[in-house]
């Protein structure tokens, strides 16, 4: 028989835990909701597309294939390619693309500190135009 505090620690951790993963549910749903499209065909604009959306094997091939054209470091790509006049980590987790989001911050030269935040994804709907330029 557990006792009122034990029991009071549990229900808490429990409820917790189901938040954590209804905002980490709903945060790669967002990603899923918005259509991304590329205004150019460029390798640039793909690593874009696949940054926005969530597509961590195709993010990495898309460097790999810059990496092997201009022969740099994926951590230079990453730090010199802006999505939408965005860093790259910014990017992805604007549109809540958790696993892009991690693969590029841990690599990045410059990663960022993200903080808890609470937004409408309902805005990231619709159509979402996407340009990578060279910052």
């Amino acid at each position: 028989m557990l006792n009122v505090n034990a029991r009071s620690f549990i229900t808490k951790n429990l409820l917790t835990s189901i938040a954590a993963l209804g905002i980490m549910v709903s945060g790669s749903a967002a990603a899923e909701q918005a259509e991304f499209v590329g205004t150019d065909n460029s390798p640039e604009t793909k690593l874009c597309l696949a940054a926005a959306k969530n597509d961590k094997a195709a993010l990495r091939h898309q460097i790999r294939q810059i990496n092997n054209w201009r022969g740099i470091r994926p951590s230079y790509v990453i730090d010199n390619i802006a999505c939408n006049d965005m860093d790259m980590p910014s990017f992805a987790y604007q549109y809540g693309a958790d696993k892009t989001f991690d693969y590029l911050n841990r690599v990045s030269r410059k990663p960022i500190d993200t903080q808890v935040q609470i937004e409408d994804l309902a805005k990231l709907s619709g159509t979402i135009y996407v340009s990578a330029s060279s910052k």
